[in-house]
C-alpha cells in the first residue's frame, strides 16, 4: 500500500497507481476505498478501459449497482473491445434480464474470433444463444432462457 501511495504522491502517470491501488483494495475488501480510486483514476484518464471495466465489475459483484456496472463496461468495450469484457458486460445484461445480453454475448464471440478466449466463457454463450434462437443443439431447460425469447 505504501508503494501505491508514494507513486500516486510523485508519478506522473498517476492513473496507474490509482488503478493499481484500488486493485489492492479490492483485495483487501475494502470495495468503497477501491471504488474511489477507480474514480480517481478515471479523473486522471478518462479513457482507461481498464479503469472503468474493473469499475464495472466492482459496481457489479461487490457493490450491488448493476446498471451502473452496465454504464462503466459499456464505456470500457468502446475504448478497447476486449473480449473478457464484453463478456462481463454480457453476464451484467443476463443478471437484469436485459435483452441486449444477446447482442452482447454475440460480440463475445465475434471478438474471440480474433483472440483466444475462455473455453467455459465461449461454450456458455454459445449455448445461450444457441437457446435463445430457437436452435435444436439446445440443452438447457426452457425456463432458463424463455426470457429472451424473439
Amino acid at each position: 500500500m505504501s508503494v501505491y501511495n508514494q507513486a500516486i504522491a510523485f508519478y506522473e502517470y498517476k492513473h496507474l497507481a490509482y488503478e493499481g491501488r484500488a486493485d489492492l483494495f479490492w483485495k483487501m475488501e475494502e470495495y468503497d476505498n477501491a471504488h474511489q480510486d477507480y474514480l480517481k483514476a478515471l479523473e486522471k484518464n478518462p479513457d482507461s478501459a481498464y479503469a472503468w471495466k474493473y469499475k464495472g465489475l466492482l459496481n457489479h459483484y461487490r457493490l450491488d449497482n448493476s446498471k451502473q456496472a452496465i454504464k462503466d463496461l459499456t464505456v470500457a468495450v468502446g475504448l478497447d473491445s476486449d473480449p473478457d469484457t464484453w463478456y462481463e458486460l454480457a453476464s451484467v445484461l443476463w443478471h437484469i434480464k436485459d435483452p441486449d445480453a444477446l447482442s452482447a454475448y454475440e460480440s463475445f464471440l465475434n471478438f474471440c474470433q480474433y483472440e483466444i478466449c475462455e473455453k467455459n466463457q465461449v461454450d456458455w454463450a454459445s449455448r445461450f444463444i444457441a437457446c435463445v434462437n430457437r436452435d435444436t443443439s439446445c440443452t438447457w431447460r426452457k425456463e432458463f432462457y424463455q426470457e429472451w425469447l424473439k
